[in-house]
């Protein structure tokens, strides 16, 4: 950890170095410290799929160990919007898109996770990911 907090001084306006540092804290479970850089990050660059990704994986992560219903699922919602977040363009548009639909059938918005399976199902014909999101989806797990 200490060469990150030296390529971050190093490096105050580079998103991916905050990224980077929020990942390894993601990793360790310091999920306040990781949501605090991921933001960091998204404040550089707004548009950083990798950043907004994480978020939302941090998020959802938080919401799992939240002990009130409403604030659980109120993350949930903030996860979503982060996977939502992440541009067609970007590399990480597919796993955004994976994890954005699974977080809709966890909160209930059951037809449009099925809308969001399919279109993901058409942009990755065939996968093991594919199949296995759409047996989620449909299935109704949640999970």
């Amino acid at each position: 950890m200490r060469w990150m907090a030296v390529a971050r001084s190093r490096l105050p306006l580079d998103p991916r170095a905050a990224c980077l540092s929020a990942h390894l804290d993601l990793a360790a479970d310091r999920l306040e410290q990781a949501e605090r850089l991921y933001r960091e990050a998204l404040a550089l660059a707004p548009r950083y799929g990798e950043a907004r990704l994480g978020l939302g994986v941090t998020l959802a992560r938080r919401a799992a160990t939240e002990g009130d219903a409403r604030s659980a699922r109120a993350l949930e919602l903030q996860a979503t919007a982060q996977f939502a977040a992440v541009h067609e363009d970007d590399r990480l548009y597919l796993p955004a898109l994976y994890d954005r639909t699974v977080m809709l059938a966890r909160v209930g918005r059951t037809e449009e996770a099925r809308q969001l399976a399919r279109r993901y199902a058409a942009l990755d014909p065939g996968s093991e990911w594919t199949a296995a999101l759409l047996r989620r989806v449909n299935a109704g797990v949640p999970g």
